[in-house]
């Protein structure tokens, strides 16, 4: 089931508690007052000032017109000082979150994601942080002000407060059709847009590979295509329909504003109505149908502001992995036996389920396990390290439950190898290291010497220096590479190391390199190959069934 949003998230509710959100309110609350104070200034300076020719009465009240129109400007560049560090704030909290709601569910959940949906769900923390500013100002604040300016239009006025009602009507019709176009072209905006970045993403991540291939040219046609170009076309009428209810507001209160002023210069003609009242109705009426027209708006935006919290509760609402977000576990032992009774798991987005009956990884074993269907062997991996959940059976690591330890120094005991991973980028020694060569770095080299490896890194241009990576320019073998993850997993405290060589092929010099490693680490290799010769070196062999993995055979290396 997934939760609502936090409203404090979001920034969907002001917290009296908060001082940038009091300082947001009361700026707003004293530009209204202001706004509603200058037309009775003015109409004060025509009713009683100017008819009696009285000097320093017109210097003392265009003084203070200056200073109220001084102290507007200073509530509007607070205001929009406050809010653009309170919107600010909220969005950067909503997107830590947002990341903290991904980093600490189960990996499950993580890869059946696009990650042009993983974009619109960390950008759904802008369009939420703008809700307090687009809405709640709007529906309580500038509404209720709007309806006591029509109070004192009607007792200023009288019958030119029909002028602002007869325009609000047909005004809101509009905004209203624009609003709802607004809200069907936002639901097409996200499609295109997940669909968008989904390309884009590829794009960026497969470059070197795509150039490998010599495909870069197919891509970028790709990336022009109909579909493509039919996305952008969305993103225009979207931007465009959102300019037009912006700009409605504006519309609206020159349009009454012109009328006013068309019909009130009648009623001055006929002696119904001074000139200074109509001065001040013709302010006043501006003030009226803005807000109307803004609220209006803000419905559109609630449509947006709904979309962006569903796609947020979409991640908050995922169930916690307690290895990953608590740490109040004991430590994990630095070796220990890792065993697997009657367990059983799903494959993802399928009802079928693999099974474990009895498996066994005492300290220092070499084991084997062949065959499967693409994904079985990379899968039982995840499951074995956590990031997998189970469905029935118990899997246990130095005689506890694997749930029991903390799941990320779990994994660090456990690491998953597999040749397809991308080095990130940094020198070979850095990344062997992950970044920490004062402390590391002699250990590593030592630990590169030991496992024979010196000799091929001293032959690169720079040595532990060479840079690998997306900046790399010296082409590294994949056997190398494989290797320096090995030294790695080492380097970090690794007991049992799980080589998935189940998608990518690795030579047989790979497979009794690893298998050759010095205890008490031990080693669990995954193929593909039902039928792969078993190295000396191993002294358990198991293989998939339908589904179940069962023993083939147990030996004792030689």
């Amino acid at each position: 089931m997934i939760g609502r949003v936090d409203p404090s998230r979001s920034g969907a509710q002001p917290f009296w508690s908060d001082p940038d959100c009091r300082s947001v309110v009361l700026s707003t609350i004293a530009i209204n007052l202001l706004a509603l104070a200058v037309p009775l200034y003015i109409n004060t300076i025509y009713v009683a000032v100017i008819p009696r020719r009285s000097t320093e009465a017109l210097i003392v009240l265009s003084a203070l017109l200056l200073l109220a129109f001084g102290a507007s400007l200073f509530f509007l560049f607070l205001k929009s000082r406050v809010l653009s560090w309170y919107t600010a704030s909220r969005e950067h909290q909503q997107r830590v979150d947002l990341l903290k709601g991904w980093l600490g569910s189960a990996y499950v959940h993580l890869n059946d994601t696009s990650r042009g949906l993983r974009f619109r769900q960390l950008n759904s923390g802008s369009v939420l942080a703008r809700t307090f500013e687009q809405k709640w100002i709007v529906e309580r604040i500038d509404l209720p002000f709007a309806g006591l300016y029509l109070i004192v239009l009607l007792l200023i006025g009288h019958w030119l407060v029909l002028i602002p009602l007869a325009v609000a009507l047909p005004a809101s019709f509009c905004s209203w059709t624009l609003a709802r176009q607004l809200a069907r072209l936002e639901r097409d905006k996200v499609l295109a847009e997940v669909h968008c970045q989904d390309v884009m993403a590829s794009s960026l991540v497969g470059a070197g590979p795509l150039k490998d291939l010599n495909l870069e040219a197919f891509t970028c046609r790709q990336i022009e295509s109909n579909e493509l170009a039919e996305s952008r076309r969305r993103r225009l009428a979207y931007a465009s329909t959102q300019a037009a209810l912006q700009s409605s507001s504006s519309i609206v209160s020159q349009w009454t504003q012109i009328i006013i002023v068309t019909v009130g210069g009648l009623f001055v003609i006929n002696g119904r109505l001074t000139v200074g009242a109509l001065a001040a109705c013709t302010l006043l009426s501006g003030q009226v149908t803005g807000p109307v027209v803004r609220w209006i708006g803000s419905l559109a935006y609630a449509n947006s502001a709904r979309i962006a919290a569903d796609l947020s509760d979409a991640v908050l609402g995922l169930p916690e992995d307690p290895a990953i977000v608590h740490d109040e576990r004991p430590d994990v032992p630095a070796s220990g036996e890792l065993s697997a009774r009657n367990l059983s798991f799903k494959l993802l987005d399928q009802d079928q389920s693999l099974s474990v009956s009895d498996l066994a990884v005492p300290v220092g074993a070499r084991m084997l396990i062949r065959g499967g269907h693409p994904g079985h062997n990379r899968l039982l991996f995840l499951t074995l390290i956590g990031l997998h959940p189970i469905q029935s059976g118990s899997l246990t690591y130095a005689s506890r439950p694997t749930s029991a330890y903390d799941g990320p120094t779990l994994r660090q005991r456990m690491p998953l190898l597999a040749p397809e991973y991308r080095l990130p980028g940094g020198t070979i020694l850095e990344w062997i290291t992950t970044g920490r060569v004062e402390r590391l770095g002699k250990p590593a080299v030592q630990l590169c010497d030991d496992l024979g490896l010196s000799s091929a890194i001293g032959l690169l241009p720079s040595g532990y220096d060479t840079v690998v990576g997306p900046q790399q320019t010296v082409h590294l073998p994949r056997l190398l590479l494989f290797q320096l993850r090995v030294v790695s997993a080492l380097l970090n405290g690794a007991a049992i190391l799980l080589a998935d060589f189940s998608e990518v092929y690795m030579s047989s010099e790979a497979i009794n390199w690893l298998l050759a490693l010095p205890p008490p680490c031990s080693i669990v290799i995954a193929h593909r190959n039902p039928r792969l010769p078993v190295p000396p070196m191993v002294s358990q062999v198991h293989d998939w069934q339908e589904g179940r993995l069962m023993a083939a055979r147990s030996a004792i290396a030689q």
